[in-house]
C-alpha cells in the first residue's frame, strides 16, 4: 500500500511539473514573440534547468500542439534551413557539427531537404581538393537518412496514401510529386527506388490505363488499339479537341459536392482523356513515331540522288518541325539538370542540328539546281542523311530502358563511354606526340638529302614517307599510328632512305605500341570492368531511376506525338494563353492539401518513429554495420573462449575443491550469465 500511494503520489508530481513546464514554454513564447516584433531578437528562449538560455528550440514530436505555436514553428523552420543552406562555405568541421538530424527535422519538408544536401555535398567533394572522404560519407548518410526516414511509414499510411493517389492521380498533380520530383533532381537514385517511391512512380506510367489491361493477351490488344488510334490521329483530331475543351469546362463548374459523390463509372470521354495522357501510351506513340521517321530515312537512302525535293523530305521537315516542338516542351517543362543528366537528350540535340544542317544545304542545293552528277553538295547531304539515320536506330533503342533485364546493361553502356571517352582523350594525345616527332624525323631527312628547293635527290624524284609533303606526313603518320593499334598496317611503308631515320623511327613506333596497346588497352579493360560491376551491383537502384527519370519525362509530354503535334501544340498552348488551365486552377489547390498532409499527418508521426529508432542520429551505413557486426562477433568469441578456459580449470578439480572455491564458483556463475 504505501509503495502504491507513493508511486500515486510521484504520478501527481509528474502530471504537475509537465503542466509547470507547459506554462513556463508558453510565456516563454509569448516572450519570445514580443522580443522578436519590438527588439528584433532572432534567438529564441527556452527554458533549462540553469534557467533561461537563448537558443534554437528543439523539435517538438507531440501530437498535441497550440494553435498558437504556428508562427513559432515557421520562425524555427526558417531557421534551420537557413542556418543548413549558408553553412556550406565553411570548413567541413563545422558542415559535420551543423547537418544533422536535429536540424533537418527543424525543416519544414526535411525529405527535400535532405535531398538538396545531399546534392550540395557531392558537389562540394568534386570541387573541394581537401576532405573528400569526409563530405562524400556524410552525403551518403544524408540520402540512408530520407531513405531511412521513408521506411518509417507503415501500411496504414501506405493504404491511405495508395487511396489518395489513385482517387487524384492525373498528369498535375500527385501526392509526392513535390519529393520525388526533387529526389530525381538532385539524384537521390536510394529514395527513387525505395519501395513505396518506386510503386508510385509506377502507378503515374500507368495511372489512365485498367489495371488488367496490363498484361497477357489484354496489353496486345492494348498495343494494336495504340497503333491504329495513332495512325487515325488526322482524323480523331476534332474529337481530341472536344474531348479536351469539355474537360476544362467540367472541371471549372464541378463543385465540391459532386466531387463527393463520384461516379462508379467514368464515361467514355474522361476514359479516352486518362487514356490519351497516360505516360506509358505516349511512350508507346513516341516509339512509333521515331519508328516511322527511321523508315523516311531509310526510303531516303534507297533512292536515286535527285537535286529536286522529293515526297520523303518533305515528310521528314513535317516531323522535324514536329520534333523541335516536342524537344522545346520538354526542355522547357523539366529542371534543366534533369534534362541534361539524360543522355538520349543529347543525341536528340545531335540529330535536330544535322536535320538543320541538311535543311539549309538543301535549300542551296535546289537554288543551285544543276545535275547530280559531281553535284558535292548534293553527297555532303547524303552523307549527313546516312549520319542522321544512325542516330534516330540509337534513339529508337530506348526502347529497351523499360525491360528489367536489357536496361541496366543499357545503362552501363552509357557510363562505358565516359570511361572510352576518357581513354580516347589520352589516345589523342599519344598519337599526336608520336605523329610529330615522327614527322620532325621525315622531315629532317628530307632536308638533308634533298637541297634547297628541289624534290629529286640525284635527278630522282624522291619516293620517302613524306614525299607529299610536310602537312600529309602529319596526317599520314596519325593516320597509320591509329590503325597500327588495331594490326591494320604495312611497316614497310614507313622505310625511309636513310638508316638512322629507320632506326630512330622504330624506336618510336615500338615505344608507341607498348604504351597504347599494353598500357592504355589494357586500362580502358580495366575501367570498363571497373563500371560494368558497379552498375551490377547497383542494378536495381540504377534501373529503377532511370525508369522513374523517364516516367517524369513522358508525364509532361504533350498527348498528340509528331507530326501532329503541330496543329495541337499551337492551338493548346493558345487556348492556355487566353483562356488559362482551369486544370492547373485546381492542382494548386490539391497542392497545398498535399503540404497539409504532410504537416499534419504524415511528417510528424514518421519523425516520431524515427526518433524512438535511431534518435537524433544518422543511421549507420553499410561499412559501419559492418564494422558493428564483427565488433560484437570478436566480444562473442572472446566471451567464448573465456568460459571455455573456466570450464576447462573446474574439470581439473575435485567436487569437493569446487564447493570449497567460492571465487570460482562466482566467477563461474559470471562467465556463464555472460555468455
Amino acid at each position: 500500500m504505501a509503495g502504491e500511494e507513493r508511486g500515486s503520489e510521484e504520478d501527481i508530481f509528474t502530471r504537475m511539473s509537465t503542466f509547470v513546464n507547459k506554462k513556463v514554454t508558453k510565456a516563454t513564447r509569448s516572450a519570445q514573440e514580443f522580443m522578436n516584433r519590438h527588439f528584433h531578437v532572432q534567438e529564441e528562449i527556452i527554458p533549462s534547468e540553469e534557467g533561461l538560455s537563448c537558443t534554437i528550440n528543439p523539435p517538438n514530436y507531440d501530437s498535441e500542439k497550440d494553435e498558437e505555436d504556428g508562427p513559432e514553428k515557421e520562425i524555427s523552420e526558417a531557421l534551420a534551413e537557413t542556418k543548413i543552406t549558408n553553412i556550406f562555405h565553411e570548413t567541413a568541421d563545422k558542415i559535420t557539427e551543423t547537418i544533422t538530424v536535429d536540424n533537418l527535422f527543424q525543416c519544414r519538408n526535411p525529405f527535400t531537404k535532405a535531398f538538396e544536401v545531399s546534392a550540395k555535398l557531392r558537389e562540394l567533394a568534386k570541387t573541394r581538393n581537401e576532405n573528400v572522404v569526409l563530405l562524400n560519407n556524410l552525403a551518403e548518410k544524408v540520402e540512408d537518412f530520407s531513405v531511412t526516414l521513408m521506411d518509417q511509414v507503415n501500411t496504414e499510411e501506405e493504404i491511405k496514401i495508395d487511396v489518395h493517389e489513385k482517387e487524384n492521380m492525373d498528369t498535375y498533380a500527385c501526392l509526392l510529386d513535390s519529393i520525388t520530383e526533387s529526389a530525381i533532381r538532385h539524384e537521390q537514385k536510394k529514395f527513387v527506388s525505395h519501395p513505396l517511391t518506386y510503386r508510385l512512380v509506377n502507378q503515374r506510367w500507368n495511372y489512365g490505363l485498367p489495371s488488367h489491361y496490363l498484361g497477357g493477351w489484354k496489353l496486345v490488344l492494348l498495343y494494336i488499339f495504340t497503333i491504329i488510334e495513332t495512325t487515325l490521329t488526322p482524323l480523331l483530331c476534332p474529337f481530341i479537341a472536344y474531348v479536351f475543351y469539355m474537360d476544362q469546362i467540367s472541371n471549372s463548374k464541378r463543385t465540391e459536392e459532386e466531387k463527393e459523390k463520384g461516379k462508379t463509372e467514368k464515361p467514355l470521354r474522361d476514359k479516352y482523356l486518362s487514356y490519351l495522357t497516360t505516360p506509358f501510351v505516349i511512350f508507346l506513340k513516341d516509339k512509333l513515331s521515331q519508328f516511322v521517321f527511321i523508315v523516311l530515312h531509310l526510303r531516303i537512302s534507297v533512292l536515286p540522288s535527285s537535286v529536286s525535293a522529293k515526297t520523303e523530305e518533305y515528310l521528314i521537315l513535317i516531323f522535324y518541325v514536329g520534333s523541335l516542338l516536342t524537344e522545346f516542351q520538354q526542355y522547357r517543362t523539366s529542371q534543366s539538370k534533369v534534362y541534361l543528366r539524360n543522355m538520349w537528350n543529347y543525341v536528340d540535340v545531335m540529330t535536330l542540328s544535322l536535320h538543320a544542317l541538311i535543311l539549309v544545304l538543301r535549300i542551296i542545293s535546289i537554288c543551285l539546281g544543276g545535275d547530280p552528277y559531281h553535284n558535292r553538295l548534293l553527297e555532303v547531304v547524303n552523307h549527313f542523311y546516312g549520319i542522321t539515320t544512325l542516330l534516330l536506330v540509337l534513339r529508337f533503342s530506348s526502347i529497351l530502358e523499360v525491360n528489367k533485364t536489357v536496361g541496366p546493361l543499357q545503362l552501363a553502356l552509357f557510363r562505358m563511354c565516359i570511361d572510352l571517352a576518357i581513354i580516347l582523350i589520352q589516345f589523342f594525345f599519344v598519337i599526336v606526340a608520336f605523329s610529330v616527332a615522327i614527322t620532325m624525323i621525315y622531315t629532317a631527312e628530307m632536308s638533308y638529302l634533298i637541297p634547297t628547293g628541289q624534290k629529286k635527290i640525284n635527278g630522282t624524284h624522291f619516293d620517302g614517307f613524306c614525299a607529299e609533303g610536310r602537312t600529309a606526313c602529319l596526317f599520314k603518320a596519325s593516320t597509320h599510328l591509329v590503325w597500327s593499334v588495331f594490326g591494320l598496317t604495312n611497316l614497310e611503308t614507313m622505310e625511309s632512305h636513310g638508316e638512322l631515320s629507320s632506326a630512330v623511327v622504330g624506336v618510336l613506333y615500338v615505344l608507341f605500341l607498348i604504351l597504347s596497346v599494353i598500357m592504355l588497352i589494357n586500362m580502358l579493360v580495366a575501367l570498363l570492368t571497373n563500371t560494368y560491376q558497379k552498375v551490377e551491383t547497383n542494378a536495381d537502384v540504377e534501373w529503377k531511376f532511370s525508369r522513374a527519370v523517364v516516367a517524369d519525362e513522358y508525364r509532361r509530354f504533350h498527348p498528340i506525338v509528331v507530326p501532329f503535334n503541330i496543329i495541337s501544340f499551337p492551338a493548346c498552348q493558345c487556348y492556355i494563353w487566353k483562356c488559362e488551365d482551369r486544370r492547373e486552377k485546381t492542382a494548386k489547390d490539391r497542392r497545398r492539401k498535399y503540404i497539409k498532409f504532410y504537416d499534419e499527418e504524415l511528417f510528424p508521426v514518421i519523425k516520431k518513429r524515427y526518433q524512438d529508432k535511431h534518435g537524433l542520429l544518422f543511421p549507420l551505413s553499410t561499412e559501419e554495420k559492418i564494422d558493428k557486426l564483427q565488433n560484437d562477433l570478436q566480444k562473442m568469441v572472446e566471451h567464448l573462449q573465456t568460459f571455455m578456459e573456466v570450464k576447462d580449470q573446474h574439470k581439473s578439480q575435485t567436487p569437493c575443491q569446487v564447493q570449497q572455491s567460492d571465487v570460482s564458483q562466482r566467477e563461474y556463475a559470471c562467465y556463464q550469465s555472460a555468455v
